[in-house]
């Protein structure tokens, strides 16, 4: 970290310019108003200038060259000006008026800037299209620093998820246009329930660690804020399809109205995505749209949208088993010994017949099947200069299940009782005068039949007895098991508001916001179908119970201009949640728990201009976390499980030239109590998680962009980082009792030490690029002992993409592209889990890995007009 430091240092002192003349002037209206708190800066560098009360800026320490001068204002037209500069300059600014300074508004309060002391990094809208022929937003995204991304399918269709800085999808918090999108309970963001929704987003902008303040989940180890498709000045209507390898296609219609009577503007999306995927039988049919009607006044916008998403897919969870994967026999004969999984002929036939694409599932229906619908209402209103406040409504409706066919389940697990067998009916004659059994009427199955317990009986005349001499009513035997087709239900409704006001003055902006967020979910299971039925009925409810959940929050965030280059920034949040699941759990234990927490959530910093071109920052965030559904409802002995914290360190540096740019920066994330996997089960075999009071990540990430020529860029970023719980304690079942085995200093599970990103982007020919994209991830580990046994190998995959755009008379733009994923066919996997337990002294520990696809392609045409 020393020579880190001394070699940034180098970098701030080696690019101070020596600087001579001043620009100076006013940011006005076109209506000669005012602006006060304007920014202008130099395009292209992070120095710039915040306008006074009375609209007056000044730059300073500018060497002689040419520049790009950029004035923008909330509610405004940004204007850009060229300067040539020899002499001090006076550049006065009238900016116009937005029709669309509403949109702005909705977003502004929950996303950084460059006056913010955080690390983030921006997709735009050109570059979200050209990564979107079909598969979901991580992949989408899968090149923004310290991402790694994983399909349970295989090729980026269907179950898709992400970890930034090892931190997976319950820790990274999700907003659209300001509303939350985390589920309440979980926390996961579920992007298969959002298909092809990267076709109506405008932007979308990451911050790594705990971030600024938000709505929704706590972010603890990114926040991704999302905006939706801005209006637009002209009419137009853009149809996409693209066509690839395991039959994935994905068909998109668009139309926007263009503004109508300077006021009004419409636009809509219908979507089908469907894929059979890499993996055995992991198909996908995904259907979305998206509709969008504002108005747009001087002073006020108001915005209703509203989408939707509704996917079936075949399921994948259950991963590949790491002897299938090695092919060796003696590991997969282990596996059928040992594994429990492969009871029927037709299991074994499938283990052993096919390959690395294995799919354990094997049902015709073993489906998910959800559909989620959201509705968001948004009203902005500008009542000067210096104030503008925003307040949204927003309802989500979710409902779907996913199918189960149980092979041999126990019939008290549903809570339904044995079923028992008369010698009078079913099995007349099946017992002769000496108690002996024989095929009759109930035929050769009584050998076959495992789950069948035959009763310890005496046979008196026509009367069946016990050893005790319990009168049984001529009942000789009892079926325990059955094969059965269950679903698991979730209903859910989420509905909220959220607000923000924003103030400007001088060199003051503020922000005040917040918002409350309720959440009702009930989730039950269901029997449709059982081989010997019992008492059931069809669609019986087995278990039935319900979460509830209150989210409120407000935070204020300070910028503060103290000087021409030192900004100082402040972010105070309170959030305050009720949490309570209550009912009968999947495993028929009855459940109530839950708990209220308030949590302080402090955020401080600065950012401070070196030169023209280059700027640092630091801050220093807290962030508290409650725990989840599941760690509530297994929590050991009923404890209730502890909050999580996390102080969040942050310290970087940026610069930017015309042909340069580079971020670097160092951090570290300090918890409290976070929430691991112990390795122990508890009564019914699920994993138990629990808090650690000591673990932290730490480590550098550096971002660099470089024209190499006029035709070729280059892109990248490595991230480098320790992640480690100061003492682990894995608990496994050892002859009957719990065994501990300690661990110091182990690595945190899926979280690599290594991540790195590459883009060559090459245009010989205005409207035609060329594009080499590449990935680094290092070794993960499947659990917390930092187990080489137990670890998903380091792998480096390489894609390669053509795009070509021209239009022709009567079509704005016609596009087609290219993409071969995994160019030189790499055999990797992405994510996997692992289990196990002791047999006398043998241990058995199973890991299941998600491979993911060989080379495969992508192709896409796009026509706008």
């Amino acid at each position: 970290m020393k020579k880190l430091g001394m070699t940034l240092l180098g970098i701030c002192v080696a690019c101070v310019s020596y600087a001579q003349f001043s620009v100076s002037g006013t940011v006005k209206s076109k209506k000669a108003e005012v602006l006060p708190g304007a920014t202008v800066s130099i395009k292209g560098a992070t120095i710039g200038a915040i306008a006074d009360g009375d609209g007056n800026y000044m730059i300073k320490d500018l060497a002689e060259g040419s520049y790009t001068l950029k004035a923008e204002y909330l509610g405004f037209k940004s204007w850009e000006k060229k300067i040539e500069l020899t002499e001090n300059l006076t550049v006065d600014f009238a900016l116009e008026e937005s029709v669309f300074q509403g949109e702005e508004i909705i977003v502004y309060a929950t996303r950084a800037n460059d006056k913010t002391p955080t690390t983030y990094s921006e997709v735009n809208k050109e570059e979200i299209a050209d990564r979107n022929l079909g598969q979901d937003m991580p992949y989408i995204l899968r090149f923004t620093p310290s991402m790694v991304t994983t399909s349970d399918a295989g090729a980026g269709v269907g179950y898709t998820g992400m970890r930034i800085r090892g931190s997976d999808n319950t820790r990274i918090n999700v907003t659209v246009n300001g509303v939350p999108i985390n589920d309440s309970e979980s926390h996961g963001t579920f992007w298969v329930n959002m298909p092809d929704f990267a076709s109506s987003v405008n932007n979308i902008q990451v911050q790594r660690g705990v971030g600024t303040s938000t709505n929704g989940a706590a972010a603890f180890g990114a926040t991704i804020s999302m905006q939706t498709s801005l209006p637009s000045e002209d009419a137009y209507g853009q149809i996409d399809n693209s066509f690839g390898s395991f039959g994935t296609r994905k068909h998109t219609a668009i139309f926007n109205t263009g503004l109508i009577k300077s006021k009004w503007s419409f636009e809509g999306r219908l979507s089908q995505i469907a894929s059979d995927g890499y993996i055995d039988r992991a198909s996908s049919d995904l259907k979305s749209y998206y509709l969008a009607a504002g108005y747009y006044g001087k002073n006020t916008t108001i915005k209703a949208l509203t989408f939707s998403g509704k996917e079936v897919t075949y399921q994948s969870w259950y991963g590949t088993p790491e002897a299938k994967l090695s092919g060796n026999a003696e590991d997969i004969q282990t596996l059928i010994d040992w594994g429990g999984e492969y009871g029927t002929d037709e299991q074994l036939a499938n283990l052993q017949n096919s390959d690395r694409s294995f799919n354990y599932y094997l049902y015709d229906n073993e489906t998910d099947n959800y559909q989620q619908d959201h509705y968001q209402l948004h009203a902005s209103h500008t009542f000067s200069q210096k104030l503008n406040v925003n307040a949204a409504l927003h309802y989500t409706y979710g409902r779907g299940y996913y199918e189960q066919y149980r092979n041999d389940d126990d019939l008290a697990d549903y809570g339904l009782s044995n079923i028992t067998y008369l010698r009078d009916s079913i099995m007349s004659n099946a017992v002769d005068d000496d108690g002996n059994y024989y095929n009759s009427s109930f035929g050769s199955q009584l050998e076959n039949e495992p789950e069948i317990t035959f009763l310890p009986i005496i046979i008196d005349e026509d009367t069946v007895k016990n050893e005790a001499g319990d009168v049984y009513l001529d009942a000789i035997a009892q079926r325990s098991k059955t094969d059965l087709i269950r679903r698991r239900w979730l209903k859910n409704h989420f509905y909220g508001g959220t607000f923000s006001v924003n103030y400007t003055s001088g060199n003051l902006v503020t922000t005040l916001g917040g918002g409350y967020n309720f959440y009702d979910g009930d989730h039950f299971g269901e029997i449709t179908w059982a081989r010997f039925a019992s008492g059931s009925e069809i669609r019986d409810r087995y278990y039935d119970n319900f979460g509830r959940k209150g989210d409120f929050n407000v935070y204020s965030k300070t910028n503060y201009q103290l000087g021409e280059k030192l900004n100082l920034f402040a972010d105070l949040q309170v959030r305050m949640i009720d949490y309570n699941t209550k009912g009968v759990d999947s495993d028929l234990a009855d459940i109530d728990a839950g708990d209220n927490y308030t949590f302080f959530n402090p955020k401080f910093g600065f950012s401070y201009s070196l030169s023209t071109q280059d700027s640092f920052y630091a801050s220093f965030a807290v962030g508290n976390r409650e725990p989840v559904r599941t760690d509530f409802i297994d929590a050991p002995n009923g404890a209730t499980p502890k909050p999580e914290t996390l102080r969040n360190l942050e310290a970087g540096y940026r610069l930017t030239t015309s042909n340069l740019s580079v971020a670097a920066n160092y951090y570290l994330m300090d918890y409290k109590n976070q929430l691991v996997l112990t390795g122990a089960l508890n009564d019914v075999g699920s994993a138990i998680r629990t808090n650690v009071p000591n673990s932290y990540r730490t480590g550098i990430e550096l971002v660099v962009g470089v024209k190499i020529f006029e035709t070729l860029d280059w892109n990248g970023n490595i991230a480098l980082s320790q992640n480690k719980i100061s003492n682990f304690k894995e608990v496994i079942n050892k002859g009957g009792s719990p065994t501990v085995f300690e661990s110091r200093d182990s690595d945190i599970a899926f979280s690599p030490s290594a991540i790195i990103g590459s883009s060559f982007l090459f245009e010989p020919v205005i409207g035609l690029t060329f594009e080499l994209l590449s990935k680094y991830v290092g070794k993960q580990y499947l659990d917390n002992t930092q187990n080489n046994d137990r670890a998903i190998d380091p792998y480096f995959i390489n894609d390669f993409k053509i795009d070509y755009s021209f239009s022709v008379k009567s079509v704005e733009n016609i596009r087609l592209s290219l993409l071969v994923n995994n160019i030189f066919d790499v055999k990797y996997s992405s994510n996997g889990y692992t289990w196990g337990y002791y047999a006398g002294d043998f241990l058995y520990q199973q890991n299941n890995y998600y491979p993911q696809a060989g080379t495969n392609f992508l192709a896409g045409l796009s026509v706008r007009f």
